[in-house]
């Protein structure tokens, strides 16, 4: 769970970075979702507490896009050929727990 408190934490400055509105999350357990929510809304609040960011939790079969970085995700683990067939969408960040 602590790895995945440090990623959305970095995503959500990502979010913040890029004034993205709205932001989109495959769906999860209940208390998974809340969780993500308490460090996504401490993070978003933190930088700029009047920003309009939206983000929430979606079951997969919703959110058509979901799918894309599941791909993406799957391509950067898998490595080799495919790490560098998405090289040129794809940047690397080296987070620190």
């Amino acid at each position: 769970m602590a790895a995945r408190a440090v990623l959305l934490g970095a995503a959500a400055q990502l979010i913040v970075d890029r004034a993205v509105i709205a932001w989109t999350l495959d769906n999860m357990h209940p208390a998974e979702r809340a969780t993500d929510r308490h460090i996504i809304d401490r993070r978003l609040r933190r930088a700029d507490p009047a920003m309009p960011t939206m983000f929430e939790h979606r079951p997969a079969h919703e959110e058509p896009l979901l799918w894309a970085v599941d791909a993406v995700c799957w391509a950067t683990g898998a490595g080799g050929d495919w790490r560098r067939r998405i090289e040129t969408i794809l940047t690397v960040v080296d987070l620190e727990p």
